[in-house]
């Protein structure tokens, strides 16, 4: 009878067990510690048996997510498995080594305690949900050796104000972004060509996007419900924006778009017409779409674009002045050339560019 109350005592301030191609430890303060190789992939709480779920996340129906506080990686390991930190409402710290190369799907959705998290430069690809809904992850660190960014990734993070998307991404999932409450600037690289459904979408609290000249494709609700969305500024790459791409964008008063032919909507399966409310609750009526001088008639009798009631030229923007033209001097942020080409604001004559969809004499 003694030796089981000690066993049970030592199981429950320790546990160490080894699992797959990983050998994990769970001390008393709440630190986990995983070493070995690579790790599964496991299922989520709402589908997962004791056999299929994190080991240190439930261990013969004890459950130990809510002890986690700390997460050690030990070099070796070669990716963070699928739902592997799920849940972890207590966990405030991880370190990673620069041997993981992936990230999984939904590996620490719901860690509602992390305020930072410093991804390694050996990773390359983060999964769907994989941060979903951190909601006091305010500071996200990408290196230049992230790829792709999964659908849903860091929907929900509310506390995320600032984004900067490295130039190695090439692939950004739908929703990615979306439901960040808080964000109010974010960077997409010149190495992404489509910005996928819903990616930032229900961001209030965005103010400005500049669309690179990689990118030829909208998609359908990529910038919905961006009720602070003021400016946004399209290169004439952009061949296509699908429905409802900027509808729910309540205060967007300033359209550059650089494309001599009208961007045509994807079919909506919704309803019969191509690109159907792509600026619905927009105010068309008193806002200023500004497009090549020689598009203009174009974009009048184009659908969807022919609700916009002030089109102009934007080389009549350029010597009339817009409200939004200011010192560039002061602006550290990306610039762009009139084409839609960015350029190095250090090497930059004098002139009119645009930043963060806003004009700037130089």
């Amino acid at each position: 009878m003694r030796k089981i109350i000690l066993i049970v005592l030592l199981c429950t301030f320790c546990l160490e067990v080894i699992h797959a191609d990983v050998e994990w430890n769970l001390s008393e303060d709440g630190t986990l510690t995983i070493s070995g190789g690579k790790m599964d992939d496991y299922e989520n709480e709402g589908s997962s048996t004791a056999a299929t779920a994190a080991p240190w996340l439930v261990q013969v129906g004890f459950f130990h997510r809510d002890k986690i506080k700390k997460i050690i990686i030990k070099d070796g390991v070669t990716n963070i498995g699928n739902n592997a930190f799920m849940g972890c409402a207590g966990l405030i710290s991880v370190e990673i080594p620069n041997s993981v190369t992936h990230i999984g799907e939904g590996a620490f959705e719901r860690c509602e305690s992390i305020t930072t998290f410093n991804i390694p430069n050996s990773v390359t690809s983060i999964g769907p949900c994989a941060f979903e809904m951190c909601t006091n992850l305010s500071l996200i660190t990408f290196p230049n050796s992230v790829t792709s960014i999964g659908e849903m990734a860091f929907s929900g993070c509310r506390s995320l104000t600032s984004v900067t998307i490295p130039t190695s991404v090439t692939s950004i999932g739908g929703g990615a972004f979306s439901n960040c409450t808080g964000l109010t600037t974010v960077t997409i690289p010149n190495s992404v060509t489509t910005i996928e459904h819903a990616t930032f979408s229900n961001c209030p609290k965005l103010t400005s996007v500049v669309i690179p000249n990689s990118v030829t494709n909208i998609k359908y609700q990529a910038f919905q419900s961006c009720t602070g969305l003021t400016s946004v500024t399209i290169p004439s790459t952009v061949t296509s924006i699908e429905y409802r791409a900027f509808s729910g964008c309540s205060s967007l008063a300033t359209l550059i778009c650089y494309a001599v032919e009208p961007p045509v909507g994807e079919f909506d399966f919704w309803s019969s017409e191509r690109g159907l409310n792509l600026f619905a609750q927009v105010p068309t009526s008193t806002g200023t779409l500004y497009v090549p001088a020689s598009a203009i008639s174009a974009y009048k009798t184009a659908d969807q674009w022919k609700e916009w009631k002030n089109i102009k030229a934007i080389e009549d923007g350029v010597t009339t002045g817009l409200r939004n033209v200011v010192d560039g001097k002061k602006a550290d942020e990306r610039m762009y050339n009139l084409n839609g080409q960015r350029i190095n604001r250090l090497n930059a004559p004098k002139g009119i560019y645009i930043k963060n969809g806003k004009k700037y004499a130089r």
